[in-house]
């Protein structure tokens, strides 16, 4: 069997698997790609707030108006938490990317982002807090991830394109209306929660619509 070799330049081909095989690089650094094609790297250790990105000369101090707006968001490895309200009424943010040295998710943190079509939740994620993610019209689906305990109130709200989301058994406490007015959540799968624990919770206080189906480990509930 021959053998290649390369001297030099390896083709494009070589090039593009590697790129394509390569697990990205997650910086400490926290990069923002801003919604006029510019982007910048941050800095920042422990936690993120509104107070922040005021302080970065980003949102006007007062009103929730965005003097420089991101559009896409890696958050570094040198977080811990996404604080209250960091990236609120940010419309123009597309996606964020958050590492696993993030474990909380703090109250309107993503409130309002209405761009958002991607948003990943790691496994370090232990809590989300309220209105974290209220207002996301663009999310279509969620997985929630195997860490998370707490979901809080109206975490979700009026995620009004969200049809689907997978809960974990480690979740044992879900916010009044955390999917409140997610008037396209048909399909609600609660991994290794039976009939009789899911009934429990709240008595679904957490603002499913009528007609949505929840998927037990030992049937299905029907909202009415």
């Amino acid at each position: 069997m021959a053998t290649e070799i390369y001297l030099g330049e390896p083709p494009q081909y070589v090039i593009d698997w590697i790129k394509a095989h390569s697990k990205p690089v997650v910086s400490p650094k926290t990069k923002i790609t801003f919604t006029d094609g510019t982007s910048q790297e941050y800095d920042w250790s422990g936690e993120i707030t509104k107070d922040t990105m005021i302080n970065e000369g980003l949102l006007d101090n007062g009103n929730p108006i965005w003097i420089k707006e991101p559009q896409t968001v890696e958050i570094g490895t040198n977080l811990t938490s996404i604080g209250d309200y960091a990236f609120y009424y940010c419309t123009g943010l597309t996606s964020v990317t958050i590492p696993n040295s993030v474990t909380n998710i703090g109250k309107g943190a993503f409130g309002f982002c209405k761009g958002i079509t991607s948003a990943m939740i790691p496994d370090s994620v232990t809590s989300i807090g309220w209105y974290a993610f209220g207002g996301c019209s663009g999310l279509t689906s969620l997985t929630i991830p195997s860490s998370m305990t707490s979901i809080g109130s109206s975490a979700f709200n009026y995620c009004s394109s969200l049809t689907s989301v997978t809960i974990p058994s480690s979740v044992t406490s879900i916010g009044d209306y955390a999917f409140g007015d997610c008037s396209n959540l048909i399909n609600v799968t609660f991994s290794g929660k039976d009939i009789a624990t899911v009934r429990g919770m709240a008595n679904y206080s957490w603002g499913l619509a009528t007609g949505c189906v929840i998927h037990c480990t030992d049937g299905d509930i029907t909202v009415v």
